[in-house]
C-alpha cells in the first residue's frame, strides 16, 4: 500500500480531537488538574467522575435526538461558547454541601459540552477511510498523552493554560476542517442510505469492555491508585492505539479483529497481573497497568473506528445521531462499570478482599462476557456491513429511471436473490468489471473483508465463482 499524503483537514482533525482528548484526561477522566489543583473540587475526582459518563451519556442521547439543530455554522458557534463555559472549572470553591452543588452544576455544562466536541470529530471522521481514520485517531491520542504528561513535569500554571486554550484550540480546527470533511448533497447521495441499528452483539462488546474501562478509572482516581505506574505509563493509551492504527492500516490480511484479539490479551494479562503486583510500586507496579493502557488504546481504535464507519453508511442528516449514539454506549457502559466497582467494594469491605483483587475479578469477568459469551457473524464483527436485512423494495432507495432497462434488469436480480445493500454494491461491481482493490478502496474496507463478502454473495447467487456472477451482472454485449 503506498504512502498516502495527509489532507490539511485530516491534520486539523489530530490535532482537534486531540485538544479535547487531553481536556478530558486532564480534569474529569483522569483528573490531573485537580490534584495539582485540589481547591478546583469540592466532591473528590473519584466522585466527579463517577457523574461525569452519566451526564456525558445523557446529553449524546439527547443530541441524537435533534442532530439537524447542529449545522456547520452553530456548531462551531456552540463549540466557542462551550469553551467559555468551561472556563468555570477555575473557579474555586470550599468543601461544601454548596460547593459540590457548584460542581454538580459544572459537571452538567462541562460534560454537555465535552458531548458535543466529541460527536462532532467523529462526524468528521465519517468522511474518511477507516484505514485512515483509525491512524488519525491514535495521532490525537498521542497528542492527548504528551499534553497530560505535562501534569507531572510543569507547574500547574501550565496545565492550567492548557487545559483553558483546548476547547478553543479544537473548536477553532474544527471549524476549518469542517468544510472540507462534512460531504456534500452528491456525495451523500451515494451512501447505502439505511441508518440501521448497531449490531447487537457489538454493542455487547463495547458494553463489557467499556466497563472495564469504568473499573480501571475507577481505580487510578481512587486514594489507592499507582501515581507511579500512571506516571510511566500515560503514553502507552496512544501507543497502543497507534499500534492498532499501523495493525489496520498496512496489512492486507489484517482486519479489526485482529485489532480486538490484541486488546483482549493485552487487557486480560493486565487484570491477572494485577493480583500480584497490583499494589507494588517500582517497576512491578508499571506492569499491570502498562498492559491495561496499552489494551485499552488498541481497543480505543477498534471503537472510534467502528462508530466511524457505521456513521459513514447513513445519510448526511443522520451521521451525527448515529455518532452520538455510538458514544453514548460507550459513556453509558463506562458509568455503569463505575457504579458496579462502588458496589462490589460496599459488598465485600467486610469479606477481607481487598481493592486490588475486586478491580481484577470484574475486569477479568467483563472480559470474559465480551470475548466468550458474544461471538460476532464475521459479515458483521468489525461493524462493516451494518445493513444485515435483505434489500428493501422501496422506491426511495431502489427506484430506477425507466429509459435504463438494464440497470433495472440487474437491480431485480439482486432482489430475487436477497442479498444485503453491501453485497448488492459488491455485485453491481463485479458487472462493472472492477477489480477486488478498486472494489475496497470504493466501499472503504479491507480486502479481506471483501472475500468474505464474495463469498457469501457467490454462495447466494448459486454460482462457483467470479466469472459466473459477472456474467449474471453485466451488460449484454
Amino acid at each position: 500500500m503506498g504512502y498516502e499524503r495527509m489532507r490539511k483537514p485530516e491534520l486539523f482533525l489530530l490535532f482537534g480531537y486531540g485538544a479535547i482528548a487531553a481536556w478530558g484526561w486532564i480534569t474529569y477522566q483522569e483528573g490531573h488538574l485537580f490534584e495539582q489543583l485540589p481547591a478546583l473540587l469540592a466532591m473528590s475526582p473519584e466522585q466527579a467522575f463517577f457523574f461525569f459518563p452519566l451526564f456525558n451519556a445523557l446529553f449524546l442521547l439527547i443530541l441524537s435526538r435533534r442532530p439537524g439543530a447542529f449545522t456547520m455554522g452553530s456548531t462551531a458557534r456552540w463549540m466557542l461558547v462551550f469553551g467559555v463555559a468551561f472556563l468555570l472549572l477555575f473557579f474555586p470553591r470550599a468543601q461544601t454541601p454548596w460547593g459540590e452543588l457548584v460542581d454538580l452544576a459544572t459537571l452538567l455544562v462541562t460534560a454537555a459540552g465535552f458531548s458535543l466536541y466529541d460527536a462532532s470529530w467523529l462526524r468528521l471522521g465519517a468522511s474518511i477511510s477507516p484505514k485512515k481514520v483509525a491512524l488519525l485517531f491514535a495521532g490525537a491520542n498521542l497528542v492527548a498523552s504528551l499534553c497530560t504528561m505535562l501534569h507531572y513535569w510543569s507547574v500547574p500554571l501550565v496545565l492550567v493554560l492548557i487545559t483553558a486554550l483546548s476547547p478553543f484550540v479544537s473548536a477553532v480546527l474544527w471549524r476549518h476542517a469542517a468544510p472540507s470533511l462534512i460531504p456534500d448533497v452528491t456525495q451523500c447521495a451515494e451512501r447505502s442510505g439505511g441508518f440501521a441499528p448497531f449490531p447487537r452483539n457489538l454493542v455487547l462488546r463495547f458494553f463489557f469492555f467499556f466497563l472495564a474501562c469504568g473499573f480501571f478509572h475507577n481505580q487510578i482516581l481512587s486514594p489507592a491508585g499507582n501515581t507511579v505506574s500512571l506516571l510511566v505509563t500515560e503514553l502507552l493509551y496512544g501507543a497502543g492505539a497507534l499500534a492498532g492504527a499501523l495493525v489496520i492500516r498496512y496489512s492486507e490480511e489484517a482486519d479489526l479483529r485482529t485489532v480486538y484479539k490484541f486488546a483482549q490479551f493485552l487487557l486480560g494479562t493486565g487484570f491477572v497481573l494485577m493480583v500480584p503486583f497490583g499494589a507494588s510500586q517500582g517497576v512491578a507496579g508499571m506492569l499491570p497497568v502498562g498492559f491495561i493502557q496499552l489494551g485499552f488504546g488498541f481497543f480505543g481504535t477498534y471503537s472510534w473506528t467502528i462508530l466511524a464507519y457505521l456513521a459513514s453508511r447513513a445519510r448526511q442528516e443522520n451521521v451525527l445521531s448515529v455518532a452520538c449514539k455510538g458514544l453514548a454506549i460507550v459513556a453509558g457502559s463506562v458509568f455503569v462499570g463505575q457504579g458496579l466497582i462502588l458496589l462490589l467494594r460496599y459488598s465485600l469491605a467486610s469479606s477481607g478482599i481487598s481493592q486490588v483483587q475486586v478491580f481484577f475479578m470484574a475486569g477479568v469477568l467483563s472480559l470474559l462476557m465480551a470475548g466468550f459469551f458474544f461471538h460476532d457473524n464475521p459479515e458483521t464483527f468489525a461493524g462493516y456491513d451494518i445493513a444485515t436485512g435483505t434489500v428493501e423494495s422501496s422506491s426511495a432507495e431502489l427506484s430506477v429511471p425507466s429509459e435504463e432497462d438494464e440497470e433495472q434488469r440487474r437491480t431485480l436480480m439482486v432482489l430475487q436473490h436477497g442479498l444485503t445493500r453491501q453485497e448488492t454494491r459488491i455485485a453491481l461491481m463485479l458487472g462493472e468489471g472492477l477489480a477486488n482493490t478498486d472494489m475496497a478502496e470504493r466501499l472503504n474496507i479491507s480486502q479481506n473483508t471483501l472475500r468474505t463478502h464474495l463469498k457469501n454473495l457467490y454462495r447466494k447467487l448459486g454460482v462457483s465463482g467470479r466469472e459466473e456472477a459477472q456474467d449474471l451482472f453485466s451488460s449484454p454485449k
